[in-house]
C-alpha cells in the first residue's frame, strides 16, 4: 500500500480482451465469483483444469473462513460514472495528510511506519497509545477496496521472507527500476516449476519464481466511506476506495488529530507473501476477495503432501502506507503520515500458482472502479493513444463487449517495496498470534 497518486495501481494487465478470459488455463468469467463457500481441498491433491476447480467452488460446503466478504458487483454495460474517482484523494487532503513528512518528525510525533519486522516477538519501540484492530476484518465491517502487489516482501519474517533468501529467485536481464523486498526460500533453480515462465494472458511484469507481497487495503462503509458491495467497491488509486464517501464530520475529526483510534478500527491492510510457482497444485481461487485464511490446511503450503495453515500466524500493528518512494531511516527525508491504519500480516510465506495470479489480473479488469471508460470518434480513425493520457500508467483496452467503449486499465509492473523499518520507527503495539 502506498500514498495515493495517479500512478498507484494494482497489477499490470495485458491488452487482451477482458471479454475473453478463457484461455485453457483460466476459468470462465463468472466461475468462482461471489462465492460465499469455497472448497479447495482438491487444489493440492490433483492436477486439473481451473475450469473444473472454480466450477466446483460453486457447490462446495467448506468455507475458507474469514476471507469471504459481501458480494462484489462487477462491471456492467453502460456504467461509466465512477462516483469515487478523485473523491478519496480529495478527502485525504482535507484530513490534513500529506504522505510526505521528514522521518525525524514522524518519530517525534509517534507516527509508526510500515513495513516492520513481523517475526514473533520482534517489538517496535515507538510509543503509541493506539491499539490495532485484532478481529478479522470481515467481522468488523471492513471490505477490501483494492488489491496490489510489491516485488518482494516489504516486511521481514525470520526464516520465511528475510535477507537470507535474497538470492533465491529469478535473475533479470533488465532489472526493474524498483526496490525489491525480501524473498522466500522456496526457489530452486533446478526445479522447472520455478524456472519455466507461465504463458500470461492477463498479467504483465510478473515472474515465475519471484516473491511478491500482496496487499488488500480495506475500510468500513459506515465510518470510512467505502462502497462495500457496490460496483465501485474496488478502486485505483486505492484511497478513492478507502475514503470514497467519507462524511465531513469524520474528516473534521481526523483533521483535529483526535480520531487515531477510530482510524485504526475502520481502515486497515491485509498482507500476505507468496512465491509464484508454475504448478496448478497451488491454485488459490478468488484472491481478489482478500487474504487467504485457511485453518484446516486445505491449501498446500510447502508442498502437496505438507500443507500448512494460511492467514493464521499473524502479526498485527498500526502503521501507514508503503512503497519505494519512502525512506526507512530515522534521518530520512520522506516518511508517511497517513494513519494509523491497522496492518494484519501473515508471517508465513506460501506458494501460489501462476494461473491463480493470472486469474486475479482478469478479475481486476472486471472491477468498474479500476478502469476508466469512454468513447471518442478518433478511435474510429485509428487514433486511440490519447484516450488514456489523463491516467498515467494506464493502458488502452478496447472493450467491445461493453457498447464498443474503450477503457483504460492499470498498466504498470508490480510496485517497488519499501525497506523494512528499524524498531525505532515501528509502533510498540504489535500483537502476535500463535507465537510459541
Amino acid at each position: 500500500m502506498r500514498f495515493p497518486r495517479a500512478t498507484l495501481v494494482f497489477i499490470s494487465v495485458l491488452s487482451s480482451s477482458a471479454a475473453d478470459p478463457t484461455a485453457a488455463d483460466l476459468s470462465s468469467p463468472d466461475a468462482g465469483r461471489n462465492v460465499r463457500r469455497i472448497n479447495v481441498k482438491d487444489a493440492g491433491r490433483h492436477h486439473r483444469g481451473l475450469n473444473d476447480l472454480f466450477a466446483k467452488s460453486h457447490k462446495a460446503e467448506k468455507e475458507l473462513d474469514k476471507r469471504v466478504y459481501v458480494p462484489v458487483k462487477t462491471y456492467q454495460p453502460g456504467f461509466f460514472n465512477n462516483i469515487c474517482r478523485d473523491e478519496g484523494i480529495s478527502n485525504i487532503g482535507k484530513m490534513g495528510f500529506t504522505g510526505d513528512i521528514p522521518c525525524e518528525k514522524a518519530i517525534e510525533e509517534g507516527i509508526g511506519q510500515t513495513g516492520v519486522d513481523v517475526t514473533c516477538n520482534a517489538l517496535g519501540t515507538l510509543d503509541t497509545t493506539i491499539e490495532p484492530l485484532t478481529t478479522p476484518f470481515v467481522d468488523s465491517g471492513l471490505c477490501p477496496t483494492n488489491v496490489h502487489a510489491h516485488i518482494g516482501a516489504e516486511h521481514n519474517s525470520d526464516g520465511q521472507f528475510d535477507s537470507n533468501a535474497q538470492s533465491l529467485g529469478p535473475t533479470y536481464a533488465n532489472p526493474p527500476d524498483k526496490r525489491k523486498g525480501k524473498r522466500c526460500n522456496f526457489y530452486d533453480p533446478q526445479d522447472p516449476r520455478f524456472t519455466t515462465e507461465f504463458d500470461w494472458k492477463h498479467c504483465n511484469g510478473f515472474r515465475v519464481g519471484e516473491t511478491y507481497e500482496f496487499h488488500w487495503p480495506s475500510s468500513t462503509r459506515a465510518v470510512a466511506g467505502a462502497t462495500c458491495g457496490e460496483v465501485t467497491q474496488y478502486q485505483t488509486p486505492l484511497f478513492d476506495g478507502l475514503f470514497c464517501n467519507t462524511t465531513q464530520g469524520v474528516i473534521d475529526a481526523i483533521k483535529s488529530g483526535g480520531a487515531g483510534q477510530a482510524v485504526a478500527e475502520n481502515v486497515g491492510v491485509q498482507a500476505q507473501v507468496f512465491t509464484v510457482i508454475n504448478d496448478d497444485n497451488y491454485v488459490v481461487p478468488n484472491l481478489i476477495m482478500g487474504m487467504v485464511v485457511d485453518h484446516d490446511r486445505m491449501v498446500p503450503g510447502n508442498g502437496p503432501d505438507t500443507p500448512k495453515q494460511m492467514g493464521v500466524n499473524l502479526t498485527i500493528y498500526t502503521g501507514g502506507t508503503t512503497g519505494d518512494q519512502f525512506d526507512n531511516t530515522p534521518d530520512g527525508a520522506r516518511c508517511d503520515d497517513v494513519g494509523p491504519v491497522t496492518w494484519q500480516v501473515d508471517r508465513d510465506c506460501h506458494l501460489l500458482s501462476a494461473s491463480s495470479l493470472d486469474r486475479l489480473c482478469y478479475d481486476i479488469k472486471t472491477m468498474a472502479g479500476m478502469r476508466h471508460c469512454g468513447y471518442d470518434p478518433k478511435v474510429d480513425q485509428g487514433d486511440s493513444s490519447h484516450l488514456c493520457t489523463g491516467f498515467p500508467d494506464y493502458g488502452l483496452f478496447p472493450d467491445p463487449e461493453h457498447e464498443g467503449k474503450f477503457c483504460c486499465f492499470p498498466d504498470t509492473r508490480p510496485d517497488g517495496s519499501r525497506g523494512v523499518n528499524p524498531a525505532s520507527m515501528a509502533s510498540d503495539n504489535q500483537k502476535f498470534e500463535n507465537c510459541e
